[in-house]
């Protein structure tokens, strides 16, 4: 049973079922088990109409190894994972990128590979007007994290521009994972945003063990994406080592005190 909290310590954003478990896993288990309240929100969690699936789409059913249903399959991958970190879940019903549609024409909006790493599409209405009124309904948090976009995948810079202009100043980035391994990510956020000051929070060894067996309850990903389990063990110990634990990004001091409220969206 997850019985949501009127508040908590820290929220994380997460554009699909598995993302912040993949990025932030370690930290988020040595906050639970500090005795923080910590729940990780995904965007991306919705179920789309299986009579309607496009080419994109079951490519992607195909490679998760899932039929009909496969949200409800990936949300529960999702309940085991926040599980094994202590932290409570909640799922949004906006659905993913492969699956979204004009709501006038019925049009695709994402039909090739290309499409999701590129530009937001601009009749992508569920998530540019339905999502910011989300997460302002979300439980007040202390602290919240969002994606910081490295990768470019559309549903992650749409998490990552409506945060900031929902949480404004005080969000904190994470980096996504695995998109984060190619050593110029830290330097691709640097230029993009200038203003934002890395830090490394290290992970104790029974954090990292918490990472990845969390990580493992993700079954239907972990092959499309590190094509076996140990090559995904082995890659989320040696990032770990190369950065320090996680890294996280925010905005420095002295520009968070003079950030202004009114942060207005931009695509």
């Amino acid at each position: 049973m997850n019985n949501i909290k009127y508040s908590y310590d820290y929220l994380f954003l997460s554009p699909h079922l598995d993302d912040v478990v993949l990025s932030c896993g370690g930290l988020i288990w040595q906050l639970t088990n500090s005795g923080a309240k910590v729940l990780v929100v995904t965007v991306a969690a919705g179920d789309p109409d299986y009579t309607k699936l496009s080419p994109l789409a079951e490519k992607a059913h195909k490679l998760w190894g899932l039929k009909s249903g496969a949200m409800a399959h990936r949300r529960q991958e999702d309940v085991k994972a926040c599980a094994q970190l202590g932290a409570d879940f909640k799922h949004l019903p906006i659905q993913d990128c492969v699956y979204r549609r004009d709501t006038r024409s019925g049009r695709e909006l994402y039909t090739t590979q290309s499409d999701i790493f590129g530009l937001p599409c601009a009749e992508d209405l569920d998530l540019g007007q339905a999502l910011p009124s989300m997460l302002l309904s979300l439980p007040v948090a202390l602290k919240t994290f969002a994606p910081a976009g490295i990768g470019g995948h559309v549903d992650h810079e749409f998490t990552r521009l409506i945060a900031r202009a929902v949480f404004g100043s005080k969000l904190m980035y994470y980096e996504d994972f695995p998109y984060c391994e190619d050593d110029a990510s830290a330097r691709f956020i640097v230029e993009r945003e200038p203003d934002l000051e890395s830090e490394s929070i290290p992970l104790t060894q029974t954090a990292l063990m918490r990472k990845i067996r969390s990580i493992e309850a993700y079954a239907s990903q972990v092959k499309p994406i590190f094509r076996s389990l140990d090559l995904m063990r082995s890659r989320v110990r040696q990032h770990a080592q190369e950065v320090g634990g996680e890294r996280y990004w925010k905005l420095g001091n002295q520009k968070e005190q003079n950030e202004g409220k009114n942060f207005m969206l931009r695509f």
